[in-house]
């Protein structure tokens, strides 16, 4: 049986700005570290500490068929020590919270270590800048 992994809201993230930075740099949202920083203060996203490895930023959104868990960004050291306690935690918030799904916005490498957890991509995020 593996560690146990703890899991707290915080309201500060200074301590991850620089995972968050490039965690940044892929996400589809445009989302900025002082984006993210702002919203969690105010309330409108939520970011999860991930014991001493990471964290993790998640919004519930309205959906068609429900709420919507989505974890918009995530970053941390080692995430095989923790991966499988972050999607049972993740799991169980979203049902706490009546959410039908549980979304993760993320690089490929994600959905390398996620599919053996029962994700599965559907949909593509495609971006085009324009000047």
């Amino acid at each position: 049986m593996g560690e146990t992994v703890a899991f707290q809201l915080v309201h500060d993230v200074t301590p991850w700005l620089a995972g968050l930075e490039r965690a940044c740099e892929y996400e589809l949202f445009d989302l900025t570290v002082p984006i993210i920083v702002e919203r969690v203060a105010a309330g409108d996203l939520l970011a999860l500490r991930i014991d001493r490895y990471g964290l993790a930023v998640l919004q519930l959104i309205p959906a068609k068929a429900g709420k919507t868990l989505t974890v918009v960004a995530i970053t941390g050291v080692e995430p095989k020590r923790w991966l499988q306690a972050l999607v049972d935690f993740l799991d169980r918030l979203a049902k706490d919270q009546d959410c039908q799904q549980v979304l993760v916005w993320g690089r490929p490498g994600w959905q390398r270590l996620l599919k053996q957890h029962g994700y599965r991509q559907r949909l593509t995020g495609l971006t085009r800048a324009i000047a």
